[in-house]
């Protein structure tokens, strides 16, 4: 294994040794991404106010208003309408903002020779990138995005054998040849 890519991908050997198992280190359950629930929230909490909002207006009118004019009852239909819609509005986007949670992150192997590619992203970030070409995936070789350092490390051409989680990325990675690992190759 080598040192090189377990410095620049930061990974420890206890770490590819869960790998190997197809599980995931403390060291790196600690580090995954913790979901983020503020948008989602926030856009709840938009889409009850406008609600109460409603409510509000609507038990007020209808005590205080005088239902016989057609233009006020009119009135409060629209109103009620766009303030319903605005909650709606804002369920829906707290629905789409929520965070997805994954059952249990899932450790996959790939294994083949890596191709390097760097790119320039519309915002002007420069990227690094790996492909893994694997026969046993049918689908789509995985790519991962790499820091600089990796891309330096990863040699064009040379087998590896990558651990992962799709979604997340590179965890550890080894040369070729290694240990057999017990997480098998699947499509991505």
């Amino acid at each position: 294994m080598g040192t090189e890519l377990m410095q620049t991908l930061d990974f420890t050997a206890d770490d590819i040794e869960a790998n190997r198992r197809g599980e995931l280190s403390e060291r790196q359950r600690a580090r995954l991404p913790r979901p983020d629930w503020r948008g989602t929230l926030i856009n709840l909490g938009y889409g009850i106010a406008w609600l109460v909002a409603l409510v509000v207006i609507w038990i007020s009118w209808h005590q205080s208003a005088d239902m016989t004019n057609v233009m006020t009852e009119f009135s409060l239909y629209v109103v009620a309408l766009v303030i319903g819609a605005l909650a709606l509005y804002f369920f829906y986007r707290a629905y789409e903002r929520r965070p997805q949670l994954p059952r249990e992150f899932e450790v996959k192997c790939v294994t083949g020779e890596a191709t390097l590619s760097s790119g320039v992203l519309s915002s002007g970030r420069q990227v690094y990138r790996v492909r893994i070409d694997d026969p046993a995936i049918v689908v789509k070789d995985p790519v991962f995005v790499i820091p600089l350092d990796a891309y330096h490390t990863f040699k064009q051409g040379r087998r590896y054998q990558v651990y992962h989680v799709p979604g997340v990325g590179i965890l550890s990675a080894e040369t070729e040849p290694a240990p057999e690992p017990l997480v098998q190759s699947r499509n991505t």
